[in-house]
């Protein structure tokens, strides 16, 4: 005879494969995009020829890849993605805004912090806590 899953395992199951799935269509929607935008400048590559048209087009490239960098946060589950994601983002918005000198210190105050904090505080043993953590829930599902 079967036991009932835990309700808490069943929505824990539930959201790890609602997070898959997103994942799986944001991939979708950022391969599509990807192809509409190198195929919209492959005919019109004077898109390409101002410094405002090429800024656009950085800044499309970027979104990809910061879409690309999001995923994996969903799937891996690790602080060192999340700051990933974290650091792309800033990065970005350092080269493709324009900013004040002032912008500029924040956002490398704001990465310098990053940095500290994947250093200092997302060490191997915090990750090992952390996989642990995640492997304890899995051998609970297993062995309802």
């Amino acid at each position: 005879m079967q036991k009932k899953d835990n309700p808490r395992k069943v929505i824990i199951k539930i959201s790890e494969f609602m997070e898959i799935a997103i994942s799986v269509m944001i991939l979708i929607v950022i391969a599509t995009m990807l192809v509409v935008m190198i195929y919209t400048h492959l005919n019109d590559p004077s898109l390409l020829d101002s410094s405002e048209s090429f800024r656009l087009f950085l800044k499309t490239i970027l979104n990809f890849v910061i879409g690309i960098e999001f995923v994996k946060m969903l799937v891996i589950h690790s602080g060192r993605e999340i700051l990933e994601v974290l650091t792309l983002t800033i990065a970005k918005h350092m080269i493709i805004s324009e900013n004040t000198p002032v912008d500029i210190l924040i956002q490398i105050a704001a990465i310098a912090g990053i940095f500290a904090i994947q250093r200092f505080l997302i060490t191997k043993e915090t990750e090992k806590a952390h996989n642990s953590h995640v492997a304890e829930i899995s051998d609970d599902d297993s062995e309802s």
